[in-house]
């Protein structure tokens, strides 16, 4: 039927480096399929934004993030959930129950795993290098390196592999 029953997921924000205030919005969405990564730039520096809820965050891209049927897949995926639901209303990522966190899963499987962040999962469960250079950088500006962008890409992308690799 062409649909994909899961896809990668993340959101990257803008960094807060003190104590206090309000959190940043998520300024990128990250989706992955098998074959291709796509960014949606939520929040940037210059954006036309008339209210909060302008911008690329379309009916279309909502009812993905609500579809029970399309199994959003990612590590510390609730803490985006919750995220996305401050800026674009409670309505946004359905239920929630669509959202698959794969750290307790990880420790399921691989109980041994004493750090099941993304970076080290993916160096202990798929023997890969997942640089996190990037993760600290202001995800609000005009334009986004090409270092960010990768960056961004695998983050969602691997999600994917390591799920592959638990149902192995």
């Amino acid at each position: 039927n062409g649909r994909f029953h899961y896809i990668g997921f993340d959101t990257e924000t803008r960094p807060k480096f003190h104590k206090g205030g309000e959190e940043h919005p998520p300024a990128l969405m990250q989706l992955a399929t098998g074959t291709t990564a796509y960014l949606f730039r939520l929040k940037y520096q210059g954006m036309n934004q008339k209210s909060k809820h302008d911008g690329v965050m379309t009916k279309s891209l909502l009812q993905l993030l609500s579809d029970p049927d399309i199994i959003k897949v990612g590590i510390g995926i609730h803490k985006d959930v919750k995220d996305l639901r401050r800026v674009y209303g409670k309505s946004c990522c359905g239920d929630g129950t669509s959202f698959l966190d794969l750290e307790p899963v990880v420790k399921v499987r691989w109980p041994r795993v004493e750090r099941p962040g993304l970076r080290n999962l993916t160096a202990t469960v798929l023997q890969w290098k997942l640089s996190k250079a990037q993760q600290k950088k202001n995800w609000e500006v005009k334009r986004l390196t090409t270092a960010m962008e990768a960056y961004a890409a695998a983050d969602a992308w691997v999600a994917l592999d390591l799920l592959a690799a638990i149902v192995r």
